[in-house]
């Protein structure tokens, strides 16, 4: 019986990670002003680890205009991205002394609020069969 409840287990297990879908998602950031530094976009996918702990990150070379990245094997879910033009390359927003950006930074369903943090909820996509891709403006 035990065996019987072993292989019944394990064949539910095999046939729920095969239906999780994949593909390739892509970021297209917009109005780039300069070639200067880096392009650094964060995918998060809770709100707990909300810009603090990115559960997939890329960073590129700057490109004025626009520029198109790609994230491989990105599962169906619901996630939430950041975009910065990191221009001294230093891997973090910098802020002047009153807390206001010094560089161009972006979100997801353009969750920058007008003062304070972005917003999660407000910043959520979907990712499935009909949505491989978004753009996201820097400013």
């Amino acid at each position: 019986m035990f065996l019987i409840n072993l292989i019944f287990s394990l064949s539910l297990l095999s046939q729920s990670v095969q239906e999780i879908e994949t593909a390739t998602f892509t970021i297209t950031v917009e109005n780039v002003k300069s070639e200067t530094g880096n392009i650094q976009i964060d995918i998060f996918n809770t709100e707990e680890g909300f810009l603090k702990k990115s559960y997939v990150s890329k960073t590129v070379s700057a490109q004025k205009g626009s520029i198109t990245i790609s994230f491989e094997d990105m599962p169906d879910g619901e996630y939430t991205a950041f975009v910065l033009h990191d221009k001294n390359e230093n891997g973090q927003l910098d802020m002047s002394k009153m807390g206001i950006p010094n560089e161009p930074y972006g979100m997801s369903e353009n969750g920058k609020n007008r003062f304070g943090p972005p917003n999660y909820k407000k910043s959520i996509f979907k990712v499935d069969s009909t949505k491989r891709s978004i753009k996201i403006r820097v400013d």
